[in-house]
């Protein structure tokens, strides 16, 4: 008797550790399991061993049933591993999900950051401090350029030799008439305003020397303020210049990916080296397009693939460097939306410095040219502008989601 369940316990034994393979469980003939140890039942009692005929049918009746529970037990084996093969291909289709969202999130992405570059309210309104006639600050420079040649120049002149009205007239045609409607400097304007006022000077012999020499004096103070705030937006613009080079580098490495997604996705039966990546991302990634694909992966025309066929199409496979690319990607950007953030910020505190320069600033009478509170209400008007312009820039960016979309992407990778 022990012999007998010995040997049905060996059997049961070497049935679960091949009941792995679901093939191999599938080829598992319940009968032959049966006749197996049956005719080791009848080798026993040949023997001898097993001894009346009631321990014989109670041994029979015992066997019987442990044959169906390890029967029923394989069943559940195989069952259980179509089940896992099953999910893991659903996991597999929501890979290839996440891939699409995540480069059509991720494009949209970069393509805002980079469109953000040009120029925005702010820049536009520091911009406008370069222009000779704004006066935001409680002067402007054509004012003050006029001021100064009425009462230096022109009073002094020959009368009789120039035409005052016209000197007037040309001084604000040089201011008025910039060569570019945007005024990134006055300082041309200011240089340009001292040569002809010099070459004036030599036609007129009333305009001495130190009428010049005063003119250039009074005006060099407005000089080296707009010279300043034109530096400070050459900085700027030198540094949104890396920026961009960096984010259009960035968007080649992003539209690489995609395009490799998309090849291996449909095993290449599209041709993207023509096709806009817009094009790939709306019709092949997005979420119809993956749908549509994986029916067409794991159906022939006998219906849907077994889950192991379906588990070995290549392209539904998603390797740990994908899942890195992605993860290199969306870091990259990031960075490059933190370094935007900052070299705006630089900008506008190095220009909120610069106007203290106006708060010192002289009329040729000695008085000052503008009141402190004007200029601490422009400085208070720029931070508060950033404050508002950050927030909102970051709050459009959905990084976190992006993020979050490529840790659920490194949890499913397939090797």
């Amino acid at each position: 008797m022990k012999q007998l369940i010995a040997t049905m316990l060996n059997l049961f034994f070497l049935c679960s550790i091949n009941s792995i393979n679901a093939q191999e469980i599938a080829g598992i003939d319940e009968n032959k399991v049966k006749e197996i140890v049956k005719s080791e039942i009848s080798v026993q009692k040949d023997r001898k061993s097993i001894v009346g005929k009631s321990d014989l049918a109670e041994a029979e009746t015992r066997l019987n049933k442990s044959i169906n529970d390890a029967l029923i037990k394989l069943q559940k084996n195989e069952s259980t591993e179509k089940l896992i093969v099953e999910k893991i291909n659903e996991s597999r289709k929501r890979m290839i999900e996440l891939s699409g969202d995540y480069s059509d999130r991720c494009h949209k992405l970069l393509s805002n950051i980079l469109g953000s570059f040009e120029l925005n309210d702010i820049q536009l309104d520091i911009t406008a401090l370069n222009s000779p006639t704004e006066n935001t600050l409680g002067f402007s420079l054509k004012e003050v350029i006029n001021t100064l040649v009425d009462k230096i120049i022109v009073n002094n002149m020959d009368k009789k030799g120039t035409d005052a009205g016209k000197v007037s007239g040309i001084i604000n045609a040089i201011i008025d008439n910039p060569l570019t409607k945007i005024i990134l400097t006055a300082v041309p304007v200011i240089n340009n305003v001292i040569n002809f006022v010099s070459n004036l000077s030599i036609g007129n012999k009333r305009i001495t020397p130190e009428h010049l020499k005063e003119f250039i004096k009074q005006i060099s103070q407005y000089f080296q303020f707009y010279e300043q705030l034109a530096e400070n937006n050459k900085s700027f613009r030198s540094n949104m210049n890396e920026l961009k080079i960096k984010g259009e580098a960035l968007k080649i490495i992003l539209e690489n990916f995609i395009v490799d997604r998309a090849k291996i996705f449909y095993e290449k039966k599209i041709n993207t080296d023509e096709m806009e990546i817009s094009k790939i991302l709306s019709d092949f990634l997005s979420a119809p397009g993956v749908s549509a694909r994986y029916k067409e992966l794991v159906k022939d025309e006998n219906g849907s693939k077994s889950p192991n066929i379906i588990y070995s199409i290549e392209a539904l496979n998603m390797p740990s460097t994908t899942a890195s690319q992605a993860q290199y990607l969306i870091d990259e950007i990031e960075s490059l939306s933190n370094q935007y953030i900052k070299a705006y910020k630089k900008f506008v505190d190095e220009i909120t410095n610069t106007l203290d320069i106006a708060k010192v600033l002289k009329k040729s009478d000695g008085t000052p040219q503008t009141d402190s509170k004007t200029i601490e209400a422009k400085k208070t008007e720029l931070d508060g502008k950033f404050s508002k312009w950050e927030k909102a820039f970051k709050a459009s960016l959905g990084i976190g989601a992006i993020k979050n979309n490529v840790s659920e992407m490194t949890r499913l990778v397939t090797y």
